[in-house]
């Protein structure tokens, strides 16, 4: 079996390394190295486990894992203790690439018309290049820093969501920290100078020095409004079949689509429906955020109340307390 892959991002890299038992694997990757572009949040278990799976130890990866987690709205702080880590996807994403026996194109785009020899096609971008865009897609804007600060102004994972609520237009502010002293910063928005603006003030406000600064399209858009995951002999992974949460998680959501593919490599019809069931809850995860930033609480409570127990489970929060804004 012949196998392409377009994208050497998170799906792309996992793929690459697992494929080879099925036939001969290329990949074609638009940048000239695997990049990562995003603040790299992950449950520790989820990211231990995949870790080993592909026999790396997780141990040279994970940054920082001090689980809080602090969400600060227009009325109230909420302060939750969690297992979320944040952990090196750009050095873990190039050992998964230098282990593999997969070829790499690097700075080459895998056209359609470039697909005659293969017998599979893997859409990994991430925004359905090959699979085709679809009228229900929603694309945000993502503009984020990796910044350093005399002292993180949060010990933990931080989201301010005071611009979000009556604003569907625009996502949260978010900080993860990597060391005692640097932070991924980061805003998404369907305008991108608001994102930058958010960004830009939050660093200014905390006497924070930019070192790196990055921006990527993000699809927002569950799997039920990502069908069809198959097109003849392309099929899709990943966030190209909206294996992302409405906060823009997608590393354990997309590992998943990969295991359910190399389950399912010979039935990609199974391949769907079992996809779909696996991630049925990013539907109400969806759900709940448009509700609530759109004010409609009756739509928000009964979303929330179908994701509660997946979030505690996923990320064991515990130790909730919510302080009042003066």
């Amino acid at each position: 079996m012949r196998i392409a892959i377009a994208g050497a991002g998170w799906c792309g890299a996992l793929l690459s390394n697992k494929l080879t038992e099925y036939g001969s694997v290329d990949v074609y990757e638009r940048n000239q190295k695997p990049t990562a572009i995003c603040a790299c949040g992950v449950p520790k278990d989820f990211f231990v486990n995949l870790a080993k799976a592909y026999g790396l130890n997780p141990e040279d990866y994970i940054m920082w894992e001090k689980g809080q987690l602090i969400m600060d709205f227009r009325e109230k702080t909420i302060t939750l203790s969690s297992n979320l880590c944040t952990f090196n996807k750009q050095k873990f994403m190039e050992d998964l690439v230098n282990q593999s026996s997969a070829t790499f194109h690097f700075g080459k785009n895998l056209l359609i018309s470039r697909t005659d020899n293969y017998d599979l096609i893997i859409d990994a971008t991430g925004t359905r290049e090959l699979l085709g865009k679809l009228p229900t897609d929603n694309f945000f804007l993502t503009y984020q820093v990796k910044a350093k600060f005399t002292s993180l102004p949060y010990d933990g994972f931080y989201f301010n969501f005071t611009n979000s609520q009556g604003n569907p237009q625009e996502k949260y502010l978010w900080m993860f920290p990597i060391s005692e002293n640097e932070a991924y910063v980061g805003c998404a928005s369907k305008n991108g100078q608001h994102a930058f603006n958010r960004v830009e003030k939050f660093l200014k406000t905390h006497n924070a020095k930019t070192l790196q600064k990055q921006a990527k399209l993000l699809r927002l858009n569950p799997p039920q409004e990502s069908l069809p995951f198959v097109k003849g002999k392309i099929v899709g992974v990943g966030n190209s079949i909206g294996a992302i949460t409405s906060l823009g998680e997608g590393n354990a959501p997309s590992a998943t689509t990969v295991q359910m593919l190399l389950e399912n490599l010979n039935n990609l019809q199974h391949y769907t429906s079992q996809t779909l069931q696996k991630l049925k809850w990013l539907k109400h995860d969806h759900a709940f955020y448009n509700a609530w930033s759109q004010n409609k609480k009756l739509r928000t409570i009964y979303h929330a109340l179908k994701i509660q127990k997946i979030y505690r489970k996923r990320f064991k929060i515990a130790n909730i307390k919510q302080i009042p804004k003066p």
